[in-house]
């Protein structure tokens, strides 16, 4: 845990490069505050990302309600419900305000709910899922980040 704030720092660090750099696709990005249909896909983040997500909840009014949230959608995909299920059963992140249709940890988010950019009309959003326009080169722009820090990383040997 000694280089926790080093990773933490570089990770920030690239993120911000990164958003630079997807700027002009964010620009016309059809998505805004209050579009939540990528918010009811299965996603990843890693171990750094939810130390992060943890940490911005800490402070967090429903911070109790949040965890309990987790802990129940943790069970749900340890249950294997696959891409279609959780569509139809509508599924969201345990981060989601359903009221706001906001996430309660956005500034603390995953790479993968960043990368996400539709340019479609957002009602295409709407299960099923393929019918949705996703940028790629979005995505493999954070995956060449994803792959320059960890080269940083062993470089440095951490």
């Amino acid at each position: 845990m000694t280089h926790l704030p080093v990773l933490q720092h570089q990770h920030l660090a690239l993120l911000g490069q990164a958003t630079s750099q997807c700027a002009p696709f964010a620009a016309i990005a059809q998505c805004k505050k209050g579009c939540a249909a990528c918010c009811h896909q299965h996603t990843v983040c890693s171990p750094l990302e939810a130390i992060l997500v943890a940490q911005a909840l800490r402070g967090h009014a429903r911070a109790a309600a949040l965890w309990q949230r987790v802990a129940v959608q943790a069970e749900r995909v340890r249950q294997s419900l696959g891409y279609d299920e959780r569509h139809a059963r509508q599924v969201a992140c345990p981060l989601l305000d359903e009221d706001t249709r906001t996430c309660a940890a956005y500034g603390a988010r995953p790479t993968a709910c960043r990368q996400v950019l539709v340019m479609s009309d957002p009602a295409l959003c709407a299960p099923p899922a393929q019918d949705v326009a996703w940028i790629l080169e979005v995505m493999q722009l954070m995956s060449q980040v994803r792959l320059h820090l960890q080269g940083e990383m062993e470089r440095r040997g951490l």
